[in-house]
C-alpha cells in the first residue's frame, strides 16, 4: 500500500513539474505573438494577448501601450484610396481605344464584339470618340421630306437602341450628355440645321468633320469644292470600312476601294438631303436623301475615362 502511494505521489509531482514548464512556454509564446501583432499594427490583437498574460514580464505596460496606439489610430482620418485610372485616360488624338460592345462579325450567336473608337479630341481624361468602323446602316430619317438632326429617327435610334445595346450600366455612367449644336453646312447655307439638342450619342456635323477628322484649322486657303477635294487625304479616318454586320444591314461598300458612305448630321444640298462622307473620303457633293438606308453610321460620344475602370 505504501509502495503504491509513493508511485502516485511521484506521478503527481512529475505532472506538476511538466504543467509548470508548459505554462511557462505558453506565456512566452503568447508574449511573442503580442509583440508581433504590435509590430504589424494590429494593436487590438496585441492588447488582448498582453492582457491575457496578466503581470507576466512587462505585459501590463505593453497592453496599455497597445490600447493607446489603437485609440490614436482610430482618431486619425484614413486617406481615401484614389480611384483606378483607365489606361485610356492619357491617350491622345488619333489613338484607338476599346469601349463598349456591339454586333460586328455578323454572327449573333457568339455575342457582341468590343467596339474600337478613334480619339478625335482630348480634354484631360475626357475624350471625344468616333467609331473606327461603320457599325450599322439605316436611314437618317424614316419619313421622306425635310428634316434636321434634332427631329431625325437616327438620333432616337442612337440614343435609345444603340446606347442601351453598346454600353453596360457602368459604361453609360462614363458617356457624357452632350450639348449638340445645330451646325449648318457652310457649303449650302440656305438650308437650316434646325435646333440644338442634348444627346449621349450623336453624329459629326460638317464643321466638326472638317476640324476633327480632316484637321482643317482655318489656315487652309480654299474657296472652291475642287480645291477642297484636292486636300482630302488619301489615308485617314475620313475613309471608313463597314463591319460584316453593317454590310448585312445594307451598308453600301465601294467595289473600287472597299470603303463606304457614312452620315454626318448637317443639311445637304437639298431640302430632303443630309451631308455624308463618301467612300472616296469627300463630303461636299451628291448628298444622300434622308430615307436612304445604305449610308453607314459612325457614332460619336464624349467619354470621361476618369470614371472608367476598364
Amino acid at each position: 500500500m505504501k509502495a503504491i502511494t509513493k508511485q502516485v505521489l511521484a506521478l503527481l509531482l512529475a505532472l506538476l513539474l511538466l504543467g509548470g514548464a508548459c505554462l511557462a512556454a505558453s506565456n512566452e509564446e503568447i508574449y511573442e505573438r503580442g509583440k508581433a501583432q504590435m509590430e504589424a499594427g494590429d494593436y487590438l490583437s496585441a492588447a488582448e494577448y498582453f492582457e491575457a498574460l496578466g503581470d507576466y514580464l512587462d505585459s501590463a505596460a505593453l497592453a496599455k501601450q497597445a490600447r493607446e496606439r489603437r485609440s490614436a489610430a482610430a482618431a486619425t482620418p484614413q486617406p481615401t484610396p484614389a480611384p483606378q485610372r483607365s489606361k485610356y485616360a492619357d491617350y491622345g488624338i488619333d489613338q484607338l481605344v476599346s469601349f463598349g460592345r456591339y454586333e460586328q462579325d455578323g454572327n449573333t450567336k457568339n455575342g457582341a464584339e468590343p467596339v474600337e473608337w478613334v480619339v478625335l479630341k482630348s480634354d484631360g481624361a475626357r475624350k471625344l470618340l468616333m467609331s473606327r468602323y461603320v457599325l450599322d446602316a439605316l436611314p437618317f430619317n424614316n419619313r421622306s421630306g425635310k428634316t434636321t438632326w434634332a427631329e431625325s429617327s437616327i438620333r432616337g435610334w442612337l440614343n435609345d437602341y444603340f446606347y442601351r445595346q453598346a454600353f453596360s450600366a457602368a459604361e453609360q455612367k462614363c458617356v457624357e450628355l452632350t450639348n449638340v449644336a445645330a451646325h449648318e453646312n457652310h457649303w449650302y447655307p440656305q438650308y437650316s440645321a434646325g435646333t440644338g439638342s442634348q444627346d449621349h450619342v450623336f453624329l459629326l456635323s460638317v464643321p466638326e468633320f472638317e476640324a476633327w477628322v480632316l484637321h482643317f484649322d482655318g489656315t487652309q486657303n480654299y474657296k472652291t469644292k475642287d480645291q477642297v477635294r484636292a486636300m482630302i487625304p488619301e489615308r485617314g479616318w475620313n475613309r471608313c470600312e463597314a463591319t460584316a454586320y453593317a454590310r448585312k444591314q445594307g451598308a453600301y461598300v465601294s467595289s473600287k476601294n472597299g470603303f463606304c458612305r457614312w452620315w454626318l448630321r448637317s443639311p445637304g444640298d437639298g431640302k430632303n438631303k443630309i451631308a455624308n462622307v463618301f467612300a472616296s473620303g469627300h463630303y461636299i457633293a451628291d448628298h444622300m436623301k434622308t430615307t436612304d438606308g445604305s449610308v453607314g453610321v459612325r457614332p460619336v460620344i464624349w467619354v470621361d475615362f476618369g470614371l472608367y475602370q476598364g
